[in-house]
């Protein structure tokens, strides 16, 4: 609501300018057809038309800094695009770049001068866009996004392109034998990448040198299989979320009889086959929530906290949750900004905020309190 009065408020302001603009336009042409002009008239012309141009220059000011404040090159006008790879793949928590002590994040979003999308730095305290790189085409637009060594890796099915955390500075650009359709950053951000190649295996990519090594999927690339999850019954897992010695099994419930499968979460130590805790996903209304959520779109295991992006039917409202792995109690729970249903796209997780993409936005949140404190992006007209 905030940045529609806003942006009510300059539209005001330029409906003023422009009539006041047209006031004197229409002394100007009255005095310039007077058969007769003193010293004192052709003097009030004259201030007249550098008032006339003076309010020009405040409107097309005001057209040029929108009400975020923001040169054209630094907005931000949307966020995550629906039906596309970049509405899918979620933001990157990095760690500090800028020193100022606060983590930072790059994402994918759409831009102006020119129009289109980018990629680019955000500053974790001020959220304002750093660096950006691109125009991307459509058609070609990056797939992937890496982070490692103080370096960006941006994939483009099989082209892959370094750049310097610091300024966004090209360094290498790799090609690989195959598109690249999965990746996994290391836990420290410093080591190499692992890549998942669609024809040619899996390799891992050295960002500081840009060389490849042929390795197997590390310990440290989650997996998310059922497998890991001892069976419980009256539960059917489908995805399963592990870290250290924790594991949060996201499953469905099996009522005895039939009736409604509501989701659910099952929290484990790894080596054991009982279950630590149970829990609804939504322990207000344990059978209104069905949909299971995805790692990295809706479910993200970090620090010991399961954040969890879900809709709650009975409200239309996406609901952001995180939950202690080792308790399975809720440490906070909050809402997108705008009502708009089943919104979530996209979610990460650092140390210091919770980065949801939802419906052409992003929200950043405190990760201890849950608290808003930012939102980048203009919502779609849902």
């Amino acid at each position: 609501m905030a940045y529609r009065s806003a942006e009510e408020a300059l539209q005001r302001r330029v409906d003023r300018l422009v009539d006041d603009l047209r006031d004197r336009d229409r002394e100007i042409a009255a005095l310039k057809h007077r058969p007769r002009r003193t010293a004192e008239e052709r003097w009030r012309i004259a201030v007249m038309a550098l008032l006339a141009t003076s309010v020009a220059l405040v409107i097309v000011a005001a057209w040029v800094w929108r009400p975020t404040g923001e040169p054209p090159e630094r907005t931000v006008l949307r966020w995550a695009l629906p039906h596309t790879p970049a509405a899918r793949a979620a933001p990157l928590v990095v760690s500090d770049v800028t020193g100022d002590g606060v983590e930072d994040f790059v994402g994918r979003f759409e831009g102006e001068a020119p129009r289109g999308r980018y990629v680019g730095l955000f500053d974790g305290a001020t959220r304002r866009l750093r660096w950006r790189l691109g125009p991307y085409d459509l058609l070609n637009e990056p797939s992937q996004l890496g982070i490692s060594a103080g370096r960006l890796v941006v994939v483009q099915g099989a082209a892959l392109a370094v750049h310097r955390l610091s300024d966004g500075g090209l360094e290498q650009e790799r090609e690989v034998k195959g598109e690249v359709i999965g990746i996994c950053l290391p836990p420290d951000r410093q080591g190499p990448i692992w890549l998942l190649l669609a024809k040619e295996g899996h390799v891992l990519f050295h960002p500081a040198d840009g060389t490849f090594t042929e390795a197997p999927k590390p310990a440290w690339c989650r997996n998310h299989g059922v497998e890991l999850a001892p069976r419980i019954a009256g539960y059917e897992t489908e995805i399963a979320l592990e870290e250290d010695d924790r594991l949060i099994a996201l499953a469905r419930s099996i009522p005895e009889g039939g009736g409604v499968q509501a989701a659910s979460l099952l929290g484990f130590v790894r080596g054991e086959t009982a279950t630590r805790w149970t829990r609804p996903l939504a322990t207000d209304s344990p059978s209104a929530v069905k949909r299971i959520p995805r790692p990295g779109e809706r479910a993200v295991l970090h620090e010991g906290r399961l954040v969890v992006a879900y809709h709650h039917p009975d409200s239309n409202k996406t609901r952001l949750e995180a939950v202690d792995a080792a308790t399975g109690e809720t440490l906070w729970l909050t809402h997108t900004p705008r009502d708009v249903g089943d919104s979530a796209r996209a979610l990460a997780v650092g140390e210091q905020h919770v980065l949801l993409a939802h419906d052409q936005m992003l929200s950043v949140f405190d990760v201890t309190t849950g608290e808003l404190l930012a939102t980048l992006g203009a919502p779609s007209d849902r």
